[in-house]
């Protein structure tokens, strides 16, 4: 807490150094350390913004701009409310937007306990039907990726394991030895992973241009790729359901939403006439 006020007294003297024309007034509220046009900055709320683990240097800087920024918001909304002359538009539009983020806030809470989840069965039967609809954008592939260094051990062994990955000896001694030796690695034998994504690990300028299965190995001048591909699906392929399932979820979900709302919508309307809390009021006839 020292710290702190230490910090925020240095920042105030640079305000007003720097031409900040702050008075200094009977703290009001308790725990106030500046007072703006009837609005008060607590202690608080620079705790809330200053990290613990920063210089002091930097803690002053943090909370200089807050206290300047703090008090300029303060100071342009005051200047903005005399000088606006009319504000029923204004105060219009906040209402407005009140409702919609207040009807946006309902609809998802409906969603979220109401709806249930998009069946198993429903996202194959639109992946069956719209299977073209899904080209693959880059390759995608399944196996295990290594990264170790040029002069690791056993390296004709990990050859031979990562050729036989399909066994489950190999894989256990291909763990054991990650632990080991590796400096990264990825299992992907169960899940498509796109070529961007191994390209994190093996710089591209080292990966072939082709990319087929088996084992592909690439070298810089400290490390050894070796990179085992399982299965592979090239750009422009058909996508395999398993990595077409999150986009058809979420293309089927947003569809039950729509209907799902408007199905409320509509029992909340005939509802209100049932109750009678929609009027439909006569209007007079203004002809002579």
């Amino acid at each position: 807490m020292k710290k702190l006020v230490f910090i925020i007294s240095i920042a105030l003297g640079l305000l007003l150094s720097a031409g900040c024309d702050i008075a200094f007034k009977h703290k009001h509220d308790k725990g106030a350390l500046l007072e703006v046009a009837g609005e008060y900055l607590h202690k608080s709320d620079l705790e809330q913004i200053i990290p613990s683990n920063i210089s002091p240097e930097d803690s002053t800087t943090i909370a200089d701009r807050f206290i300047r920024q703090w008090a300029i918001d303060i100071l342009m909304y005051e200047k903005a409310q005399r000088n606006i002359a009319n504000t029923k538009e204004i105060e219009s539009l906040v209402e407005d937007y009140r409702k919609s983020l207040l009807v946006h806030e309902y609809e998802q809470q409906l969603i979220n306990r109401r709806m249930e989840p998009v069946p198993e069965e429903e996202m194959q039967e639109f992946y069956e039907k719209y299977t073209s609809e899904f080209p693959i954008q880059e390759d995608i592939l399944k196996g295990i990726l290594l990264v170790v260094p040029q002069d690791a051990p056993q390296l004709k062994e990990v050859r031979t394991w990562l050729t036989d990955s399909d066994n489950t000896e190999s894989l256990e001694k291909i763990e054991k030895y990650i632990l080991q030796y590796a400096t990264g690695y990825d299992f992907f034998l169960d899940r498509w992973v796109s070529l961007g994504q191994i390209a994190r690990h093996i710089p591209a300028a080292n990966l072939p241009r082709t990319i087929q299965t088996g084992l592909i190995e690439q070298a810089d001048s400290t490390k050894l790729y070796l990179l085992k591909v399982e299965e592979i699906r090239h750009k422009g392929d058909n996508m395999p359901y398993e990595y077409a399932k999150p986009e058809i979820e979420n293309i089927l979900r947003n569809r039950k939403k729509i209907e799902f709302l408007q199905s409320f919508e509509d029992e909340l309307y005939v509802d209100a006439l049932n109750r009678g809390r929609i009027n439909f009021l006569e209007q007079e006839d203004n002809q002579n």
